[in-house]
């Protein structure tokens, strides 16, 4: 008799092909849709202000501010010191997003131009990694061929291992990508990661043996620190479930036992491996001892697959031991749970029609995708914990897979567009009220500006500079350091003047006596001394101060040529601004017009989009439920099957027809 019934191996009747699912890393198989792009190379020292803005938002994650202000600065060639390492970064920005062509034109035009060479070799993996996202595996190997591995740091070493590993994984070289995965060694997250894969390739090459001693190696991982630890764990519990389930179909259920009791009770692979546990035991004939592990997991949501089989699992097993009165009971129970989760089934599934997929996975409070309130946008967004009537194990396995989380987030960043394109939208009416404002204070101030420049007669202060500037002409050509005597020395030879038209008249006049003119001259004679003294003196002061005067006179007449020069670029000025005003006013109203007409384009093909992607989520959903309720509905057809049977043995045991 086969141990284990059809009925509780629907979950696990592919075997080790289930189990071995590839769990690549991101950076092998390539960003998911929306991913965050590669972290740029931090500088030693940002440079430019634009910058340092854009990698404030990328390292907050929110990538889609740090993609717009990335674009702009560029446009305004505003990183004159970052301009690869921005160009680099835009590109795996543009390439998280999914937008595959834009990012591919961006890292080509990075490897047209002469670059460092460590750049290059980041632009050739950024281009495998996207070669490998359209599914190309030709193009990807080209790509990894222009890499220079000697240029490689350690972790630039390991992802380009992976890389290359995931072309011949699907190229079908399998033996080429072994030492590949092996040799990941620098992070212990890639390493596990790497043996794994190594285990998946070694089982499908049918190197069971090698398969599972790399699947025991990391069984016996022991436990790490943060949230690289948490992973390493998560990844030994799936190789200790592929362990033991390995031994349950060699039908070796004493070292399926072994490694099953090793799976965290706590951990995402607890309710199999406590579903496998049971039939370890049940295979090894030990019914009590397998009822343990069944009747802890009995205990736990009937949302849950391995649930509903341990509720077909536990009736069996009574029934070959016999107990039919408590296996009759069991699957009395079974048959109600199955009806009620089908009919939770049916209820969750109207909820859908009427409010939505995207409604209904929204955190409590929040009435859609286009609500300020939503978190952070980018990487620091998180996938929202589903209500209560959603929170079954299907529907949480289908909201953790990567296709539906990029619709999930597809249609959240859909959200925040179009919430940013109705904000943009609502600022227009701001940009017409200041452009209204500039009008406005435009028509007010231009009277009192034409009247200040009207009062202004620079034809009369033109004639006075050239008037000035012909009279310091004539005294330089003389040298006349009289005409530029201040006012004081002018005083002063005022003075001198008079005091030798006294010195003369008294010396013009005639004494009394005898000897008398003699007389007078002798006694005028210190005076004109003195005289002739105080004028030579005061000459050589002008002579000094001559050129002194002069330099300052020819600065004051530049100062006054470019006085005027302002004078008449500024009359200038105002009348072409006089006259380009009401164009400038005219183009601004054109451009926010235009602008409210793109914006509104835009908004209709979001909601559009956003539409599409609602109703592409909310049949998956339907999808899933509807297999859901196909599979309970088997379920249920079952035990009632084997509640009939269990009639027919207890007829038979008791002798009736």
């Amino acid at each position: 008799m086969h141990p284990f019934p059809a009925s509780a191996l629907t979950m696990h009747s592919l075997g080790l092909a289930r189990l071995f699912l590839i769990a690549i890393l991101l950076s092998c198989t390539g960003p998911a849709p929306l991913r965050a792009a590669e972290p740029p190379q931090p500088p030693a020292t940002v440079q430019d202000l634009a910058y340092g803005e854009v990698l404030f938002h990328f390292f907050q994650g929110d990538d889609f501010a740090a993609l717009t202000r990335l674009q702009v600065a560029l446009q305004r060639a505003a990183l004159p010191h970052h301009r690869e390492e921005a160009e680099l970064l835009e590109g795996g920005l543009l390439l998280s997003y999914g937008l595959l062509d834009e990012a591919q034109s961006r890292f080509e035009r990075l490897l047209h131009a002469r670059r460092d060479p460590v750049l290059r070799n980041r632009v050739w993996l950024h281009l495998a990694r996207l070669q490998l996202r359209r599914e190309d595996t030709a193009a990807a190997a080209a790509a990894l061929a222009q890499v220079d591995t000697a240029l490689l740091s350690p972790e630039r070493q390991d992802e380009f291992r992976l890389l290359q590993a995931r072309v011949f994984m699907d190229q079908g070289d399998l033996q080429r990508a072994r030492p590949l995965l092996a040799a990941v060694t620098h992070s212990p997250v890639l390493a596990a990661y790497a043996r794994f894969n190594l285990a998946v390739a070694l089982e499908r090459s049918g190197d069971r043996e090698a398969a599972r001693a790399l699947l025991a190696e990391l069984g016996a991982t022991g436990p790490g620190a943060g949230e690289d630890g948490e992973e390493i764990l998560a990844l030994r519990d799936r190789a200790l479930l592929a362990l033991g389930y390995l031994n349950l179909r060699e039908r070796r259920p004493q070292a399926a036992r072994r490694h099953l009791l090793r799976v965290r009770l706590d951990g995402l692979e607890a309710a199999p491996a406590l579903l496998g546990l049971g039939w370890a035991e049940f295979a090894a004939g030990e019914l009590q001892r397998a009822l343990v592990p069944w009747s802890e997991l009995r205990r736990r949501s009937v949302t849950e697959p391995a649930v509903q089989e341990v509720l077909l699992a536990i009736p069996y097993a009574l029934t070959e031991a016999g107990a039919y009165a408590q296996a009759a009971r069991y699957y009395e129970q079974a048959a109600e749970s199955f009806a009620a989760e089908r009919r939770r089934l049916t209820a969750l599934a109207e909820r859908i029609r009427d409010r939505g997929a995207g409604r209904l996975l929204l955190p409590p409070g929040r009435d859609d995708w286009n609500h300020d309130g939503v978190a952070a946008r980018g990487r620091a967004w998180a996938s929202p914990a589903p209500p209560a009537e959603t929170a079954d194990r299907e529907l949480l396995a289908l909201l953790a897979g990567e296709s539906f989380q990029a619709v999930l987030e597809n249609l959240r960043e859909l959200g925040f567009l179009l919430r940013d394109l109705e904000r943009w939208h609502r600022n227009l009416q701001a940009f017409r009220d200041m452009l209204d404002l500039r009008r406005r204070a435009y028509a007010q101030r231009l009277p009192r500006i034409e009247a200040a420049q009207a009062r202004l007669d620079l034809g009369a202060a033109r004639r006075q500079r050239d008037a000035f500037a012909a009279r310091l002409a004539g005294i330089t050509q003389a040298e006349d350091s009289l005409a530029l005597a201040d006012g004081e020395a002018l005083r002063q030879l005022d003075r001198l003047a008079k005091v030798q038209a006294l010195l003369e008249r008294h010396a013009g006049q005639k004494g009394s006596g005898e000897g008398s003119g003699e007389e007078s001259g002798e006694k005028l004679a210190p005076l004109r001394e003195k005289h002739r003294l105080l004028a030579g003196v005061l000459h050589w002061r002008l002579a000094q101060a001559y050129k002194p005067r002069l330099w300052a006179l020819r600065k004051e007449l530049r100062a006054l040529n470019q006085a005027l020069e302002r004078a008449q670029d500024s009359r200038a000025a105002l009348e072409r601004a006089r006259r380009a005003a009401p164009q400038g006013f005219a183009g601004f109203a054109a451009r926010i017009d235009a602008l409210e007409e793109t914006l509104a384009h835009l908004q209709a093909r979001a909601r559009q989009t956003l539409a599409a992607h609602e109703d592409h989520l909310q049949r998956r959903l339907l999808q899933v439920l509807e297999a859901r309720d196909q599979r309970l509905r088997a379920f249920e057809a079952q035990a009632r099957f084997g509640l009939a049977r269990l009639y027919d043995l207890s007829a038979a045991r008791e002798g009736r027809p």
